[in-house]
């Protein structure tokens, strides 16, 4: 790369695909897609740790962000899949960011075994686990859409609750009354979407005010 860029400055921008801050940072969509920008002598160039093309193009083809932004990760087990897109289309539609963990690589990876029936070699155990902490990790809240059996969406609510001090929002949608640990830990709410959402809302209006 030395000898190649001799005598030009060499800029690198490094970004993740799934996370709403690094939109934040002013990147042109249109440099993105080109790959490689020269300017005036200098080479730019971006890296990103998504490996498949076309998970990169589904980020470069959203337009730069600009000021605040409220990016959530949404916690749901594989059986409320549907409710956990409708749920993130009407956050992203108010300009939220939502982080859903099965969408892209990691879905792949639930593909290859959970609807094959294989079960998952401990190496691929760790590889999604931390996956999920590092996304949760990059989140400012949770939003959690648990069914009764989702032992994965607890956890994830314990560690963002607990383990991270972060805001966590669920709605629960197979009756009876409050579970005590999910109504010390979050802020929860018993089968009313709409409200649920609102209260979404009203966070991120918060966030944006007070930044």
């Amino acid at each position: 790369m030395t000898c190649a860029h001799s005598g030009s400055r060499l800029w690198i921008s490094n970004w993740i695909s799934w996370c709403g801050e690094c939109g934040s940072y002013g990147m042109h969509p249109d440099e993105l897609q080109r790959g490689r920008t020269h300017k005036k002598g200098d080479i730019v160039d971006q890296l990103s740790t998504t490996p498949h093309e076309a998970h990169m193009s589904d980020f470069m083809v959203k337009p730069a962000r600009r000021g605040p932004e409220t990016v959530v990760y949404l916690a749901h087990g594989s059986s409320n899949q549907e409710i956990g897109r409708d749920v993130q289309t009407e956050l992203e539609q108010y300009g939220i960011t939502v982080i859903n963990p099965f969408q892209r690589a990691e879905q792949a990876l639930y593909d290859k075994y959970v609807e094959k029936g294989v079960e998952f070699p401990p190496e691929i155990c760790e590889q999604i686990v931390r996956m999920d902490l590092e996304k949760i990790d990059h989140a400012h809240g949770v939003v959690a859409i648990p069914s009764t059996s989702s032992i994965g969406t607890f956890m994830e609510i314990f560690y963002a609750a607990f383990g991270q001090g972060k805001p966590v929002f669920t709605l629960w949608l197979h009756g009876g009354s409050k579970h005590p640990w999910l109504a010390f830990f979050t802020h929860l709410y018993m089968g009313d979407r709409k409200i649920f959402i609102t209260a979404v809302k009203e966070w991120a209006d918060g966030r944006r005010a007070s930044a």
